[in-house]
């Protein structure tokens, strides 16, 4: 079974990769040397699962 982190990141490159307006923010997170913010990660969660 993948660890939730896996999960996590996974998401995380995905709307990245795919330039979502989520993805763009967590981007400038990720490129100032910060940790992306946990109410970021829960609208890429809410995101991912309305997508399937």
């Amino acid at each position: 079974m993948a660890s939730s982190s896996y999960f996590y990141r996974c998401i995380l490159r995905q709307a990245i990769a795919d330039q979502t307006a989520l993805g763009v923010q967590a981007k400038a997170q990720v490129d100032a040397g910060e940790l992306v913010s946990d109410e970021l990660i829960v609208a890429l969660m809410r995101q991912q699962r309305l997508a399937q």
